[in-house]
């Protein structure tokens, strides 16, 4: 992404209290860029090339969560 990181966009997205499931799929998997990005929240971290089956597990988890995350919103 020109401009900046997925860690940055990442992060800029937590301060401004914008809350999205995000998957990282990276050509190169950095252990400290992995292990921040499930930190700060995001649902996987996926390194290229990826198997269809384990995208799709990670799509599945990601709506999963949000949905749970939008129940809970509205609870409250």
């Amino acid at each position: 992404m020109p401009g900046c990181s997925g860690l940055e966009l990442q992060e800029d997205l937590r301060q401004a209290g914008i809350s999205l499931p995000i998957i990282f799929l990276t050509g190169s998997e950095e252990a400290s860029s992995s292990v921040r990005a499930l930190k700060f929240g995001a649902v996987d971290f996926l390194a290229k090339p990826v198997a269809k089956q384990e995208l799709v597990a990670a799509i599945n988890k990601a709506f999963a969560q949000d949905n749970t995350a939008r129940q809970q919103e509205d609870i409250l």
